[in-house]
């Protein structure tokens, strides 16, 4: 099957002195990087805004990118996760709680979307942004990735050691 990517972009605010596009994943996993970048824009230095295209998007599985349905609805998804922990578990009781929900919440995702999970993975996401590299015809990868985002780019500079150039990992 074919799956979209939701891609957002913000050309750079100087094009005479551009030098490229700058990838930005906020992080997660499961954070869509196209819905959140409008509110992470104005934090980016002057300097970048000036010399950049921004871009961020959608991971596979996630926001308006062909996405992981585990739930009918948000009230479901609630619902379901009213009892679990926030936050990391503490003690026995809530490690037990934490992994017969978290247990349960695989099964849901892998009955629902069965094909899809198997194509979701760090790698997948890591080909998904060389694909969006060559699509805005970047010969290298300016990037910038935090919290989730660093293993991704990680993975990326791993996969692709040729194609990366400016890669920051917060």
């Amino acid at each position: 099957g074919t799956i979209h990517l939701s891609v957002v972009r913000r050309p750079a605010e100087n094009s005479a002195a551009r030098l490229g596009s700058l990838f930005i994943n906020p992080g997660g996993p499961g954070i869509p990087g196209a819905e959140i970048f409008p509110k992470m824009y104005p934090a980016f230095p002057d300097a970048v805004r000036q010399r950049f295209d921004l871009i961020s998007w959608d991971p596979r599985g996630v926001g308006s990118s062909t996405g992981v349905k585990c739930f009918t609805s948000t009230e479901e998804s609630a619902a379901f996760f009213a009892n679990v922990p926030i936050g990391f578990p503490r003690g026995e009781h809530e490690e037990k709680v934490w992994i017969r929900t978290y247990a349960e919440f695989t099964r849901r995702c892998k009955e629902r979307n069965p094909e899809l999970l198997e194509h979701v993975s760090t790698a997948d996401s890591a080909q998904d942004l060389d694909f969006l590299r060559a699509a805005v015809g970047e010969e290298k990868l300016n990037y910038y990735g935090a919290s989730y985002g660093t293993f991704l780019g990680a993975t990326y500079v791993n996969m692709f050691p040729s194609r990366a150039n400016r890669v920051i990992l917060d």
